[in-house]
């Protein structure tokens, strides 16, 4: 993928003791899906949202994308940006499709991934890229993933944020490492 994901730091900062990643639903902006969640969430996390290419503060797709090709980039980026923190991640729609291939891989940081009404059909992904990010869902439930991932159907709004506090929280205990 040649385009760079768009990062924008959404509430905490980087003093804060963990590191939520938050994916957008196509069609929206981070910002605008994720603001008033994150900001109950700043006591607890630095919240840190990218945006698709083409939407919110994403520039223009510069060609084919795939989920692995978003999952790829916030591996590389959370990572330098995580300095030792614990990650989670928590993703809406698309977003989830993308949580479900991070929650597969083990040499990422993620300790714990949440999926959000993941089971919405996705709009313009081509089906080979979605049907690969299903099929990591499918090696997390055969026990292949390393990662702890929890599927809700929960809407992001400010009450969503108490939910990932505890959900993260009961996760933490069971996260396994590969």
């Amino acid at each position: 993928m040649a385009t760079e994901l768009s990062l924008t730091r959404l509430a905490g900062s980087e003093f804060s003791e963990r590191v939520l990643v938050a994916g957008p639903e196509v069609g929206t902006s981070v910002v605008a899906q994720w603001r008033d969640c994150a900001m109950v969430l700043a006591g607890e996390f630095e919240v840190i949202g990218w945006d698709l290419p083409g939407h919110g503060s994403g520039g223009p797709a510069d060609g084919p994308f795939t989920v692995q090709d978003i999952a790829d980039q916030l591996c590389e980026r959370v990572e330098a940006l995580a300095c030792g923190r614990r990650v989670a991640y928590a993703g809406a729609s698309f977003g989830g499709a993308v949580g479900r291939e991070l929650a597969a891989r083990g040499e990422c940081s993620f300790e714990a991934v949440v999926c959000l009404r993941e089971s919405v059909p996705v709009v313009d992904v081509d089906a080979e890229s979605y049907a690969l990010a299903c099929a990591a869902l499918d090696r997390y439930r055969a026990g292949v993933a390393v990662k702890p991932l929890r599927e809700l159907h929960d809407v992001v709004s400010p009450a969503l944020a108490a939910v990932l506090v505890r959900v993260f929280e009961e996760m933490r205990c069971r996260t396994t490492t590969a």
